[in-house]
């Protein structure tokens, strides 16, 4: 490499290190306003509302391969069927962990949590099973 292409890499990246504690600096302000409104946004991020749109949870059978989703302290089991899947709440996990990777079918109660963006858009939805009850197991 010539003197002049790595004197001009060596400026870039002096000008983008000073630019970006320059501008951390700057937005440094903002930081907290913008934390707080995520940690209200995370308060109302998702709104459980039941499957049937009435009172109780809609009595479900599922058939699907079970997985472990996510990472960290916060993983999920989630049963992939072929046009739907359902996330595994809580206790219920234990259940089916010992399942992974094999197609079950189970039944259980449905509710639908309906996510919504930091700034109030819709997101979509999960669909959640519990009381599970495993009918097979392939």
């Amino acid at each position: 490499m010539s003197r002049h292409m790595l004197f001009w890499i060596f400026s870039f990246c002096l000008a983008m290190l000073f630019n970006g504690c320059k501008s951390q600096a700057t937005a440094h302000e903002g930081v907290q306003t913008r934390a707080e409104r995520m940690q209200a946004s995370n308060n109302e991020e998702a709104t459980e509302t039941p499957a049937t749109g009435n009172e109780k949870n809609n009595r479900v059978q599922a058939t699907g391969r079970v997985r472990l989703v996510g990472s960290g302290a916060m993983p999920e089991l989630v049963i992939r069927g072929e046009d739907k899947q359902w996330y595994i709440a809580g206790e219920e996990m234990q259940k089916l962990n010992h399942l992974q990777h094999e197609v079950v079918t189970v039944e259980g109660e449905e509710s639908i949590r309906e996510l919504k963006w930091a700034n109030g858009q819709p997101a979509g939805h999960r669909r959640y099973l519990s009381n599970i009850r495993i009918v097979e197991t392939k």
